[in-house]
């Protein structure tokens, strides 16, 4: 009980006094300071237990597992006398969620028994490491299909463009829920197929938040404002998500600055409205700001998103900043974010200093940007070399 409050010094206290100690009392020690994020001190109750079952093995190799200890979780489970199929899963989903999908299928492989999630978490590793042809063959070799396996599958077919194997799956299922539902939507949504989408959320017999966000998302993609306002005003109940979707749409979607200013606005009433902005609601605000000039804003509102909401910038937000002292002409500063920011810099934010570079007709620092964002389907950065040469020739 003292555990499950967080108490858990106290929970020790009760444990020490008790007489007769078992397997259950041992256990329910280990889960109070597992839940409550002491996996120090987790470990060393592990240790110290007299004998372990599947409970106690399979909670401290999630405690590793989720603390980004991914060998030793591989190597207590390795230790395990005979993992059942939770133990399995709990390691091929950490092998998976960090894209060593090989791993995973080699675990997998020589698992002695499969449930369902066992066979979802290697699709969902596959797709999501966009091995999509693998996703599917795996899909295939399922002896039965749930709901579970069968929206993750929609997704993945989605994602491979392929809208009509998305719904020959959805069709194919025995029962339909919101959740399947949404995952059609949602394929069509990103294929820009806004047909099909309304379709799905006509059709669709039940409807939660995450449906209505999902079609706010397809309108905005679609670049209909008008109708992503209409979705967001008929909302029967708001959230985070739907505000960041209608917040997104403003932003990115449209090419007037009454439209940016209009995203600014909306981001100032979802907080007067009571709702917290994350790192979403923050990656549109800066890009609004940078598309109707205000750099100034673009500042304040980065160190607001950190100092006032306590959340760690991601690269999106960097890339942002570097437009935006690009765009100010402040060069030597988006220079050296890009060098300083505490990850590698991805195509966006290269891209952004590509664009600052054309724009200061910095040549020398426009073609090493371009260098990092050059691809075979892309012509936009030779496009953008091209006009660096001619601004500084004339």
């Amino acid at each position: 009980m003292y555990g499950k409050c967080g108490r858990v010094d106290e929970s020790l206290r009760v444990f020490e006094e008790l007489e007769g100690k078992n397997h259950k009392s041992w256990n329910a020690l280990l889960h109070g300071f597992t839940v409550n994020g002491y996996a120090r001190r987790a470990w060393r109750i592990f240790v110290g237990m007299p004998e372990h079952d599947y409970f106690s093995w399979n909670v401290m190799i999630t405690v590793l597992l989720q603390t980004g200890n991914l060998e030793g979780g591989r190597d207590l489970f390795e230790r395990m006398p005979e993992p059942n199929a939770v133990s399995y899963n709990l390691v091929i989903k950490a092998y998976a969620q960090v894209g060593c999908v090989d791993q995973a299928k080699a675990l997998f492989d020589r698992a002695p028994s499969l449930n369902d999630v066992s066979w979802t978490t290697l699709i969902s590793g596959n797709a999501e490491s966009g091995r999509l042809s693998e996703a599917k063959l795996v899909f295939e070799r399922m002896p039965l299909h749930d709901k579970v396996s069968s929206s993750v599958m929609i997704q993945c077919c989605g994602l491979a463009g392929n809208l009509d194997e998305s719904k020959m799956v959805f069709m194919s299922m025995e029962e339909r829920d919101v959740v399947s539902w949404t995952c059609l939507l949602v394929a069509y949504a990103e294929n820009r197929y806004l047909v099909g989408a309304a379709w799905s959320f006509e059709k669709m017999p039940m409807r939660g938040t995450v449906t209505w966000t999902a079609m706010m998302n397809a309108y905005a993609q679609a670049g209909n404002l008008r109708e992503t306002w209409r979705m967001f005003s008929s909302l029967p109940e708001l959230d985070t998500a739907a505000w960041n979707a209608v917040i997104a749409a403003y932003a990115h979607c449209g090419n007037k600055k009454e439209e940016a200013m209009r995203c600014l606005e909306l981001a100032k009433t979802m907080k007067l409205e009571g709702f917290f902005p994350n790192h979403v609601t923050y990656a549109a605000i800066l890009s609004a700001c940078n598309h109707v000039g205000l750099v100034s804003d673009v500042w304040e509102n980065f160190v607001s998103m950190i100092a006032d909401h306590g959340i760690v910038p991601i690269k999106q937000h960097y890339s942002s900043i570097v437009d935006a002292l690009g765009r100010s002409g402040r060069m030597e500063e988006a220079k050296e974010l890009i060098r300083s920011m505490p990850f590698e810099a991805d195509e966006t934010a290269w891209t952004a200093m590509l664009n600052a570079c054309r724009i200061q007709g910095d040549v020398s620092a426009g073609l090493d940007a371009a260098s990092r964002v050059v691809n075979d389907k892309d012509g936009n950065p030779f496009v953008a070399v091209s006009t660096l040469y001619r601004s500084k020739v004339s």
